[in-house]
């Protein structure tokens, strides 16, 4: 009994320390929401063994337990969800990776009228082993982007680290590319048979930013090594909400917000050893134990050597966010390369903002994101 009550009042205490404490560095009027869901991803963390020398082991008891929203399967509010099982990557002849892969489909509702619909694949946030296409949030944006861009959207529920490591995610979201553009409208399952493979789009936020990007590299390289086995299709365009961008390069961004709310650097570097294959987080990426022949590139977009022939890019970043200055050298690595790219930040916000739909600067972002993408697929 006295432990329980020492237990409770030491939560009691960091609740409220965590208001009165500021975050050195922390955006001015930050709002009391964002404080309230950073206090509880630390408490999530420190129960779950996230973070770096966290004293218990790793465990998913509370993080399973998050809220999911399921799939409506009906019309409501103009678009409707269904839950699919696509083949895997090793089934697909492509990869490691053995397992379905799960994706949510969005559907608008004009799609009544339509047979040819462009699609975007959204891969969810969640520094590589934590979040779903499943969760509330995830599935907000997935409905939101589907509403503002007329689109349909996959979202894919990618193998999470520490049990799926590198490269069982990029393989997994390559899988959903592939099945998409190496099936026939009628071999793909109902309803992707709408899917309008010659005008796909990639995206995702953070971790999901990352693996949208590495995406696109990947596509970029099937195409060169495998002349005589072309995917019919093409990605036009990609969404990177606060990718990370590299693993290994300290920026002053990174530095100046290593305690920034909900990624502070002892996340940051936790989520590095879980994708990775490595002893240290202080290992670079290239010193990984590998049991594969990818590129460091499909790990850290920034390193890629070659980026002139990817599609335009939409980067939604934040002030306050240690992951902002690799974001903005891979835009600027894009562009010197004539790449067309627009970098749109947000001012005084903090890294994860684009899946807080209570805030208005979310609401702004979603909508800058859908006409950029709309002006691309009109253009086609």
């Amino acid at each position: 009994m006295r432990h329980s009550s020492i237990f409770i009042l030491l939560i009691i205490i960091s609740f409220f320390t965590s208001f009165f404490f500021i975050t050195p560095n922390e955006p001015k009027n930050i709002d009391f929401k964002i404080k309230v869901i950073n206090f509880a991803a630390n408490f999530i963390y420190f129960f779950s063994g996230v973070g770096e020398n966290q004293l218990l082991p790793f465990n998913r008891f509370i993080l399973n337990r998050l809220p999911k929203t399921p799939a409506t399967n009906t019309f409501i509010e103009g678009v409707k969800s269904q839950d699919l099982f696509l083949p895997s990557a090793k089934e697909n002849g492509i990869g490691f990776a053995s397992n379905k892969v799960p994706v949510r489909v969005f559907l608008p509702e004009s799609i009544k009228q339509k047979t040819n619909v462009p699609t975007l694949i959204w891969i969810h946030g969640g520094g590589f082993a934590l979040g779903s296409a499943f969760e509330k949030e995830t599935d907000k944006i997935g409905k939101s982007l589907c509403l503002e861009m007329d689109a349909i959207v996959i979202s894919i529920d990618y193998g999470l680290a520490p049990e799926n490591k590198f490269p069982v995610a990029i393989e997994e979201c390559f899988s959903v590319l592939y099945y998409l553009l190496s099936k026939s409208k009628n071999e793909r399952i109902e309803p992707l048979e709408l899917v309008d493979t010659s005008r796909l789009i990639v995206g995702g936020d953070s971790a999901g930013g990352n693996l949208a990007a590495v995406l696109t590299l990947m596509f970029r390289d099937w195409k060169l090594n495998h002349p005589n086995n072309q995917l019919e299709g093409n990605i036009i365009h990609q969404i990177l909400v606060y990718p990370g961008m590299i693993m290994d390069k300290p920026t002053p961004s990174g530095l100046r917000f290593k305690h920034a709310y909900l990624i502070p650097r002892f996340v940051r570097r936790w989520f590095k050893l879980q994708y990775l294959d490595i002893e240290s987080a202080d290992l670079p990426v290239s010193a990984r134990n590998r049991k594969d022949n990818y590129d460091d590139s499909y790990i850290s977009p920034l390193l890629a050597k070659q980026v002139n022939d990817l599609p335009s890019a939409h980067f939604i970043l934040a002030s306050h966010d240690p992951i902002t200055d690799e974001a903005i050298m891979y835009a600027q690595k894009l562009q010197s390369n004539g790449v067309t790219v627009t970098v749109d930040t947000f001012e005084e916000t903090v890294h994860g903002f684009f899946s807080m739909s209570f805030l208005e600067d979310t609401t702004k972002a979603i909508k800058k994101v859908a006409i950029k993408a709309r002006q691309v697929i009109d253009s086609i």
